[in-house]
């Protein structure tokens, strides 16, 4: 996880890439989600356990064949 952290925001082109979306987050989003009685508060612990989620499943598909990755983030 902590080398993902590292690479979401070099292998970013379009800026968005974060550094401090770190394991801690998720572990928080899942207990919030679970806990929290507020629904505005759960939608955004759901949206962020979809955002690792999508993350995991990138990761796993670049995994399988890395020439689905832009060419010039193999550069980096």
């Amino acid at each position: 996880m902590e080398r993902l952290c590292e690479i979401n925001p070099v292998a970013n082109v379009s800026g968005k890439g974060r550094n401090d979306f770190k394991i801690e987050v998720l572990l928080r989003a899942e207990s919030t989600a679970m806990t929290c009685s507020s629904s505005a508060v759960k939608k955004l612990a759901e949206q962020v356990k979809h955002t690792f989620k999508l993350f995991r499943m990138l990761i796993s598909k670049y995994s399988e064949n890395i020439e689905v990755v832009d060419p010039m983030l193999r550069n980096n």
